[in-house]
């Protein structure tokens, strides 16, 4: 079974620039980011609908590659904190980085934090942008070797170096 990822994004930015980027991205202030208004799924898969449910599978395969994750976000929840947004937000099976990438490439005038922690609670991404660029760009992962040993690792694709923060027998 999949696992469910718990997103966080603050917005940072100038009052008219974190408006537009309600207008142009949020659908509903109480539903958040939708993923198809950022990078549009095809009409064409097979049975789509905007859930991106269907009778076939191209769109499961189509979400992977674009969006990150199988299915779209939920559970969000958008609070206008007058100099920033916060967005908390649910995800299945991993963070959505195509989404946090899109995001910040499409609005390079705001400033976003972003975290992902998995289902126990492990920091799992976090990306930083400012004016455009990616600041910070780092994946943690539980690498497992054989049954009983595993390492937790810091990925900072950045820099392009591995560290081991612990290991575990």
């Amino acid at each position: 079974m999949a696992d469910q990822f718990h997103n966080l994004m603050k917005v940072y930015g100038k009052r008219k620039d974190l408006e537009a980027f309600q207008d142009e991205v949020i659908l509903d202030k109480n539903w958040g980011i939708i993923f198809n208004n950022l990078i549009p799924m095809p009409e064409d898969l097979s049975g789509w609908d905007w859930h991106g449910r269907g009778k076939g599978t191209g769109w499961y395969f189509w979400q992977l590659e674009n969006w990150g994750v199988v299915w779209p976000e939920w559970e969000s929840l958008v609070a206008d904190m007058g100099f920033y947004l916060d967005f908390i937000f649910q995800t299945l099976s991993d963070a959505p980085i195509p989404i946090f990438e899109t995001l910040i490439e499409r609005y390079p005038t705001l400033h976003f934090e972003i975290k992902t922690y998995d289902p126990y609670g492990e920091l799992i991404l976090e990306m930083v942008s400012e004016k455009g660029q990616l600041k910070v760009f780092t994946r943690f992962e539980i690498i497992r070797i054989g049954l009983k040993n595993c390492m937790y690792i810091e990925i900072d694709y950045l820099k392009q170096k591995t560290k081991v923060l612990k290991k575990y027998r």
